[in-house]
């Protein structure tokens, strides 16, 4: 389609305000689903409740329905209390449910009577899905609910002039006193000197500038009503967002069905499809498992953890075992041992030589025999990379270990019994454990018959190497890979790559954990790339993104150059207009977007300009300008390139400072990347969750392959 848009018969200025009609701004009056009102509308549950790592007795769980907030209490007496619309995420773990809010802040509870978590867990997670729902949660207005919310600090349900004065004057600075009081009184139409959730969007509504770009493109595929019909959406699906006319067909009938009116979508329901998940640029169904998962292991690239145990850097970090479940929990299947014996003959987990802490290898083995964390994110096995530096007797003692925890040794995969492993595949070792480790001359047959993926050095000589057993593994830090590479050796690497795996990993000279751009292993078929997870920087990133489609199972099949299956990758161009974004800032706040692609020539990193004033709703350039040029990355390999943008501030501590504070991210692999103005949802940059849907760039993007 046209990139900048066709003649409109209407230009929308983007001062133009919003025109929201008055039932688009109601809450629904039913928070409840069937399920969660089965439950929480008939009677309040027993619950106990961790209090600084001490279970307490007698408290209840139950939902107002008035207020809308899910309670604990004890006695009467509110413990916690949170708004239903913001509950961040359920999630149970050993018959412990943790609720978490926006905030982060988490209430955690076990049911007083277990056998009742078939139920009652079920129903939380229902109501959570309930009034977090496609519709809503991606509703221009969610924020301006929750900022209501907040400014009620009462919960009275209305704000007074005082403190709607005192909201805006955060959300949108550039707006003075006085125009504030205005839009107060001529939205106080009964003159109470107070106003409801209702009456307090209506002035929200005349502070977001409407979207000029998208309202500008509606117009040109309406007629003289102003409304959309399936033809003309249609028309719209195919022409600007590169659908074929079977998929655009599906999806206009699914949108009228879901948000037209008498058949038609207004514009308000239009800017609503595309602000929502289904619009995003990486298609969704690409982030379900789709890929063939029977071919043999050594064709698929597995999301893989360095140094695992370490929380910080690498030299005087602490390590924990918790660090393993995170990564486990993170989508990590290849994991880190680095073993040890401590003076008492005891197997510890440490960074040898460092002024690191240490843990047992007995703890560890703990996790990992608890399917609910080692298979929580993906059901395909968790390889657990061993380095070495015991004695003989260590290593009978580690046999020891694993055989005597029963749950790990059922998982765990015995090759003896297997007659080709080196046919097997991800499908075929659901469930299973492999272990990656060097067969030194002391050790044990009982733990040599256990190991599945045999390492083994590269001296050198390709004839050689290539002649080691399959599946055998060679490690390679980056300097290495990139000395190979640059030896022109890439091709034997790729051809080792077709029936052996190669881990490669950060520099040691990477003492604060930083990470390295993963796309060099990737582009040379090697199966573990292994990363810093414990680092939140660009490449951690790329590799998020990467191992996000394929339902984030760990386990991407590479693609067909390095399967033997076709002779190139495919060169493309990609154009980006950055167009806007909503709530990525605070009002206070300078702003500005990096985006950074792999796997490219020439410029591959560009940031906008830097943006101030109404953080809630950001205008780019690209938005105002439709002869600026868009931004351009020239890939050698789309299928493996990741585009990586990232939101920085600058506040002013930061300016004084001089750095900008690295806010949020977000992560597109180009294979899978959709032409047309589509979204992207961020992760925090701090933690890598993920942030509420509505926080997002609006973007166009467009893919011409060479």
């Amino acid at each position: 389609g046209n990139v900048v848009g066709m003649a409109t018969k209407e230009v929308v200025q983007e001062e133009e305000i919003i025109e929201v009609e008055d039932e688009s701004t109601e809450v629904a009056a039913d928070v409840l689903s069937e399920k969660a009102a089965a439950i929480f509308l008939e009677r309040k549950v027993d619950v106990l409740v961790r209090k600084y790592h001490i279970w307490r007795r007698g408290y209840q769980l139950f939902v107002d329905q008035g207020r809308k907030n899910l309670v604990v209490a004890k006695s009467g007496s509110v413990e916690h209390e949170v708004h239903i619309e913001d509950i961040y995420s359920v999630r149970e773990e050993q018959k412990t449910i943790f609720i978490q809010d926006r905030h982060r802040k988490e209430i955690v509870l076990r049911l007083a009577d277990e056998s009742e978590m078939r139920d009652v867990y079920p129903a939380l997670q229902a109501l959570v899905a309930a009034v977090l729902d496609q519709a809503r949660l991606n509703s221009r207005f969610a924020v301006a609910k929750r900022m209501f919310r907040d400014a009620d600090r009462d919960s009275t349900g209305r704000l007074s002039l005082a403190e709607v004065v005192d909201l805006f004057a955060t959300i949108n600075p550039s707006m003075s006193h006085e125009q504030i009081v205005a839009l107060f009184k001529r939205t106080d139409v009964d003159q109470t000197n107070v106003i409801n959730e209702k009456e307090f969007l209506h002035i929200f509504r005349e502070i977001m500038r409407r979207k000029t770009r998208l309202t500008s493109i509606f117009y040109t595929y309406t007629g003289d009503d102003r409304l959309m019909s399936s033809s003309e959406l249609e028309r719209f699906l195919c022409m600007e967002q590169g659908e074929d006319e079977k998929s655009a067909a599906v999806l206009a009938a699914s949108v009228l069905e879901s948000a037209g009116k008498d058949g038609k979508l207004d514009v308000d329901v239009f800017l609503d499809h595309i602000l929502s998940p289904t619009n995003s640029a990486v298609a969704p169904a690409r982030c379900k498992l789709h890929m063939d998962m029977t071919r043999p292991i050594t064709d698929y690239y597995i999301n893989s953890s360095h140094n695992t145990y370490l929380e910080g850097n690498q030299i005087t970090g602490s390590v924990s075992v918790d660090s393993y479940v995170k990564t486990l929990l993170a989508g990590a299947r290849c994991v880190e041992i680095d073993l040890w014996e401590d003076e008492d003959g005891q197997l510890t987990i440490t960074h040898g030589h460092t002024l690191t802490g240490e843990i047992r290898f007995r703890d560890v083995v703990t996790i990992f025999a608890d399917p609910a964390i080692s298979f929580a994110k993906s059901e395909y096995p968790l390889i657990l990379s061993f380095e070495d530096h015991l004695t003989l007797r260590g290593r009978y003692t580690m046999v020891q270990i694993m055989q005597e925890n029963s749950s790990f040794w059922s998982m765990l995969h015995k090759p003896e019994s297997v007659e080709n492993n080196a046919s097997l595949s991800p499908e075929s070792l659901r469930g299973k454990i492999l272990i990656k480790m060097k067969i030194k001359e002391e050790t044990p047959p009982e733990l040599a018959k256990l190991i599945f993926m045999q390492g083994v050095k590269h001296k050198g000589n390709w004839t050689e190497t290539m002649a080691k057993p399959l599946l055998a593994c060679v490690s390679h830090d980056e300097a290495k890979l990139e000395q190979l590479i640059d030896d022109d050796e890439g091709d034997r690497v790729v051809e080792f790559n077709k029936q052996h795996f190669t881990r490669v990993y950060p520099s040691g000279k990477r003492v604060k954990s930083s990470n390295f751009d993963p796309s060099l292993g990737w582009l040379h078929g090697c199966q573990l790339v292994a990363l810093n997870y414990q680092t939140f920087d660009s490449p951690r990133f790329a590799n998020k993104g990467m191992f996000h489609i394929n339902g984030d199972c760990g386990y991407v099949l590479k693609p067909p150059r390095l399967l033997g299956e076709a002779p190139l990758d495919t060169q493309s161009v990609v154009e980006i207009r950055l167009l806007y974004g909503q709530n990525i800032a605070a009002s206070e706040e300078d702003m500005y977007v990096s985006i950074k692609a792999t796997c490219c020539r020439g410029i591959n990193k560009v940031k906008t300009v830097k943006a101030s004033g109404n953080g809630l709703s950001v205008v780019f350039p690209h938005a105002t300008d439709s002869m600026m040029a868009p931004f351009a990355f020239d890939l050698f390999s789309r299928e493996l390139s990741v585009l990586v943008f990232k939101v920085k501030v600058q506040t002013k501590l930061s300016m004084q400072r001089r750095v900008n504070q690295f806010r949020m991210c977000a992560a597109a692999p180009t294979a899978y990347l959709r032409t047309g103005y589509r979204i992207l949802t961020f992760v925090d940059a701090q933690s890598g969750d993920q942030l509420p849907a509505y926080v997002q760039l609006v973007c166009h993007f467009r893919v011409k392959d060479s």
